[in-house]
């Protein structure tokens, strides 16, 4: 029930996936050098360090579902 509501815990994010999911704006584009570098510093992230990051950001250390 957790995994369902609150998204998968131990879920190691890559590249790939963060291309499919975030949505840069403001005038970034996924083709951003700055989105790009952000991208691959998350993606070599422990998932440790990913709950982390996504806590400070968001509040919450996981991902939501979907």
């Amino acid at each position: 029930m957790d995994t369902f509501l609150c998204g998968a815990n131990n879920q190691k994010w890559d590249i790939k996936e963060l291309m499919e999911y975030c949505r840069p704006d403001h005038g970034y584009t996924h083709d951003s050098q700055a989105i790009q570098f952000l991208f691959r510093v998350l993606s070599s992230y422990s998932t440790t360090e990913q709950r982390q990051f996504i806590q400070f950001v968001t509040g919450s250390p996981r991902l939501p579902v979907g």
